[in-house]
């Protein structure tokens, strides 16, 4: 598998960092960002094969961002500790990451993903 652009997007820096730690290597190419402003400008600007966005974020929700990086054919997943909030705002519950989550767990997510 080629090395594949994943952009992070979650306003708590520790699972940013978290998560970056976990995927770096040579595998993904790992941006952050902690708001989906930030996020949408690297969707335009760079190649991106994958979003993994909280849904809930200062100003623009994530699953506002995940609607544009999919009209982008970027596919993305939606991690939230509140199954009911997410779905209500209409989330596709296939792409849901339910906090709290583990590392494999979210990986292995990932990877479904990319290959779908």
């Amino acid at each position: 598998m080629s090395c594949k652009h994943i952009v992070i997007v979650d306003d708590d820096p520790t699972i940013l960092e978290l998560l970056r730690r976990f995927l770096s290597g040579p595998e993904y190419r790992i941006s952050v960002a902690r708001r989906a402003s930030v996020a949408r400008s690297m969707l335009l600007r760079d190649h991106v094969d994958l979003v993994l966005t909280d849904a809930r974020l200062p100003g623009e929700n994530g699953i506002e961002l995940t609607r544009a990086a999919e009209e982008l054919g970027i596919p993305a997943l939606i991690m939230s500790g509140d199954e009911e909030w997410a779905l209500s705002q209409g989330a596709d519950a296939t792409k849901l990451l339910l906090k709290p989550f583990g590392l494999i767990q979210a990986e292995q997510r990932i990877l479904a993903a990319l290959n779908a």
